[in-house]
C-alpha cells in the first residue's frame, strides 16, 4: 500500500507549476516521506497547504483537496488520526462539490 500512495503522489499532475516554491515544498514533502522521515515531510505540507492558501484561498480546488488529503495520509501513517480525519473529510467533500457523478476521484 505504501507504494502504492507514493507512486500516486509522484505522479500526480500539480498544476501550479508557476508556483515554484509550492512545487518545491511538495517534492521535498515526497523526499522526506521516501527517506522515512514523516515529520519534515508533514512540514512540508502544512507549509505547501499555507502557501496555497494565501495565493488562492480556501475555495475549492483539485489541488487544495489533494494536497489535504495528502497530508491527511502523513498524519494517518503517522499513527495521528485526530488531525488526519477531518483533513479526509475536507478533501472528500471538497471532491464531491467538485466532481459530479460517476468520477474516479469519489469511487468508493
Amino acid at each position: 500500500m505504501k507504494k502504492y500512495i507514493i507512486l500516486f503522489i509522484i505522479f500526480y499532475p500539480i498544476t501550479l507549476l508557476s508556483q515554484q516554491s509550492l512545487e518545491e515544498l511538495v517534492s521535498f514533502a515526497i523526499q522526506s516521506y521516501n527517506e522515512g522521515n514523516l515529520e519534515l515531510a508533514i512540514e512540508y505540507f502544512n507549509k505547501a497547504i499555507l502557501i496555497y492558501e494565501e495565493e488562492y484561498g480556501k475555495e475549492d480546488a483539485e489541488d487544495y483537496a489533494y494536497l489535504k488529503n495528502i497530508l491527511g495520509f502523513l498524519y494517518h501513517t503517522n499513527g495521528n488520526y485526530d488531525k488526519a480525519e477531518p483533513l479526509y473529510k475536507e478533501a472528500l467533500e471538497m471532491r464531491r462539490r467538485l466532481f459530479k457523478g460517476d468520477h474516479p476521484d469519489l469511487a468508493t
